[in-house]
C-alpha cells in the first residue's frame, strides 16, 4: 500500500509541476480549440455539414479542427478505437488561427465509438471528440 501512495504522490507532483511556471504558480492553458467537427468533406478549409455519426455505407471521416494559439506547435489528432490508437496525424501550427483536419477510412469491422484525442505540442489532450461509426 505504500507503495501506491507513493507512486500516486509522484504523479500527483509531476500533473502539477507540468501545470505551474517555475514560481509555483499556475499557468494559463496555452492554444483552445475554437471548433472541431466530424464532416464528410472539406470545402475551401471548412466543413461540409456536422455529423454526429457515421451513417453505414459511409466508410470516410474528417474531423475539421479551428485552432487558437498554438502557433509554432505541432499539434496531433490521435485516432482511437476500443483504447487502441489507430492513427496519429500531425500538424506543424503556423499562426494564431489554423484550421486543419485529418481523416480516417473506418472498415465495417470496425463499428462504434472512435474518440479523436486533440494533443498540444507537450503531448497533453486539450480536448476529445466523438463519433460511432454505424
Amino acid at each position: 500500500m505504500k507503495k501506491l501512495s507513493t507512486l500516486f504522490m509522484a504523479l500527483w507532483l509531476s500533473a502539477s509541476m507540468a501545470i505551474a511556471d517555475n514560481h509555483g504558480e499556475p499557468v494559463e492553458a496555452v492554444g483552445e480549440v475554437a471548433r472541431a467537427i466530424f464532416t464528410t468533406a472539406i470545402s475551401d478549409r471548412e466543413p461540409v455539414d456536422n455529423l454526429s455519426t457515421l451513417p453505414s455505407g459511409l466508410d470516410q471521416v474528417y474531423l475539421f479542427t479551428d485552432l487558437r494559439d498554438f502557433t509554432g506547435q505541432r499539434v496531433l489528432h490521435r485516432w482511437v478505437y476500443n483504447e487502441v490508437v489507430e492513427a496519429e496525424v500531425g500538424f506543424n501550427v503556423g499562426g494564431p488561427r489554423w484550421r486543419t483536419w485529418s481523416s480516417k477510412t473506418i472498415p465495417t469491422s470496425q463499428s462504434g465509438e472512435w474518440r479523436v484525442d486533440i494533443v498540444d505540442g507537450e503531448g497533453f489532450i486539450v480536448e476529445s471528440h466523438y463519433i460511432t461509426a454505424d
